[in-house]
């Protein structure tokens, strides 16, 4: 019982302050959202959180009380130490979703009409090649930004910063999307139809902004809230 309510905490701290924001996103939207947006984001919270509670991310209150990791017992050299490949599979796995999430925004923002897109000047169309790359390597950054945040985010606990999980999570977030665009273009091909995702730009929508917001949220209401060694002291009686 006292496991339950830690891990009900921890997912409120995590949870609450993206689903506030992920109201927020909805609101501005102005339309009722259908039920399979509502289960998608909230997919999308619960992958989200369950990331940073398998990385172990640090948290503020766990700093405060353990103090900073030392940055001479960091790995900064790429697989200096020789590769375990079961745990550079391991970590590559646990990005693929982030990327497939990543390209179904991308996708989204293609497909749809944008008054934006029709307001600025005239560009020469990216065709199927450049766009898909243009995705990957979106989609390759993004993973590595939140890779950073929650391997920089462990120098407040007793784990350690490692490059060597920084690469395979955004090779993971890369594979993802490369994931999600085949399985577009292959669905595309079996219904012998195009969209107006064959030559749209690739650029910042608000689905790309959307998700970064939750992300966000979620990873800052973890760090900010979450005190695992305060909660299990009231918890359990140490």
């Amino acid at each position: 019982m006292s496991e339950i309510i830690l891990t009900c905490y921890e997912l409120a701290a995590s949870c609450l302050p993206s689903a506030i924001v992920a109201t927020a996103f909805l609101r501005r939207a102005r339309r009722r959202p259908q039920l399979r947006e509502l289960a998608g984001m909230a997919f999308f919270i619960a992958y989200i959180a369950a990331v940073l509670h398998i990385t172990g991310a640090g948290t503020l209150p766990g700093g405060m009380r353990r103090g900073m990791q030392h940055l001479d017992q960091c790995n900064f050299i790429p697989f200096l130490n020789g590769t375990d490949p079961l745990q550079c599979l391991l970590n590559a796995a646990l990005f693929v979703p982030f990327g497939c999430f990543l390209a179904e925004a991308f996708i989204k923002n293609a497909s749809a009409p944008s008054d934006r897109r029709a307001a600025t000047p005239a560009k020469r169309p990216a065709n199927r090649h450049e766009r898909d790359v243009a995705y990957l390597v979106k989609a390759t950054l993004a993973g590595f930004a939140f890779s950073l945040a929650i391997e920089t985010s462990q120098l407040l606990t007793n784990r350690v910063f490692d490059v060597d999980d920084l690469i395979m999570n955004a090779l993971g977030a890369g594979v993802g999307c490369a994931i999600m665009l085949t399985d577009t273009r292959v669905r595309q091909s079996n219904f012998r139809r195009e969209t107006a995702l064959t030559n749209a730009e690739p650029e910042m929508s608000s689905e790309i902004i959307k998700l970064a917001g939750i992300t966000a949220a979620v990873f800052l209401g973890r760090l900010l809230f979450f005190d695992e060694m305060g909660a299990a002291a009231i918890i359990f009686g140490f």
